[in-house]
This record gives structure tokens, sequence and C-alpha cells, in this order.
């Protein structure tokens, strides 16, 4: 999937303080700091499936979350097209 960028982004972290090179590369991340119905902070990012990825879930695939260190709780959701801008 291919980074988007969120409607209404208030940030866009990149790597942490303490990445090096080693680590592997580590771009940015748009994200809309919001609150959720029970007023719990949330970061909210979007992400564009390929063609392929697409053919893959029609096909029957599935959609794999994963996250860097332990950080939990996290959830996956669609959205319209007007969620967010095309990817970089």
């Amino acid at each position: 999937m291919e980074v988007a960028t969120i409607e209404g982004a208030t940030h866009n972290p990149g790597a942490p303080a303490n990445w090096t090179p080693s680590n592997g590369p580590c771009g940015t991340l748009p994200i809309r700091l919001q609150k959720d119905t029970y007023g719990n902070p949330e970061c909210v990012s979007a992400w564009k499936p390929s063609p392929e990825e697409i053919k893959t879930l029609s096909d029957g695939g599935f959609i794999l979350l994963k996250v860097v260190g332990w950080q939990v709780p996290v959830w996956i959701s669609v959205a319209d097209q007007d969620a967010a801008k095309t990817p970089r």
C-alpha cells in the first residue's frame, strides 16, 4: 500500500530520534490527531491499495496489520475517496 495524505493532517512524523540507516529506510507519515467518540486521542493515517492488492482482496485475500514494536489497540477501516489525497 502507498501512504496517502489524510484530509486535515495535523502532523507529519518521520524517523524516531535514535533511527540510523542500519534500521532501514524511514519516511514520513501524514496523520490527523483527533479524539474518538469517548474522548481518547487517536492518530489517523490514510493508505491507498495498489491495483494488485485490490485484486488480491477481491480474490479472497486478507488485510494484515503490522505494528512496529508493541502497541495496541489498533484498527483498520475503509473510507471514501474524499477522506484523503492521492499518494505522494
